[in-house]
């Protein structure tokens, strides 16, 4: 059985992006892809917080977060993570770990900000895998 996760919100350029924080230790990011929210990482959130510190956040405009109306661009996407939800929760680097538009997001936090990043991994993975 999954345990309930307990979300908070943060403020993030002006909007409440939602997020649960489990565990202990380094620091992990969970970026789900597109259309995605953070429950797709409740499985994950249980292994992984046994030995990190793990938090897992819906996008902007995705889940129960708000979003601006009309900029969901990478560079918009890259910002609030890097700059803004780990600045806001005082996350100075994190180990990324994204799955499709989440992936693509975390290597664009790599690129452009490489020194908040430990470790990155790209997860792919189908609903087909859940059969």
């Amino acid at each position: 059985m999954l345990k309930k996760l307990n979300a908070k919100y943060v403020d993030v350029g002006g909007y409440k992006l939602r997020y649960v924080a489990e565990g202990t230790g380094p620091p992990v990011l969970l970026v789900h892809g597109l259309g995605g929210f953070l429950e797709v990482w409740t499985s994950s959130i249980a292994a992984l917080s046994k030995h990190f510190k793990v938090y897992a956040f819906d996008l902007p405009g995705h889940g129960l977060s708000e979003g601006p109306v009309a900029d969901y661009t990478l560079d918009c996407c890259t910002h609030r993570i890097a700059v803004g939800f780990m600045g806001a929760l005082g996350i100075k680097h994190a180990s990324l770990v994204g799955h499709s538009l989440g992936g693509l997001v975390c290597l664009s936090v790599a690129i452009n900000f490489p020194e908040k990043v430990d470790k990155l991994v790209l997860v792919y993975f189908s609903m087909l895998d859940f059969k």
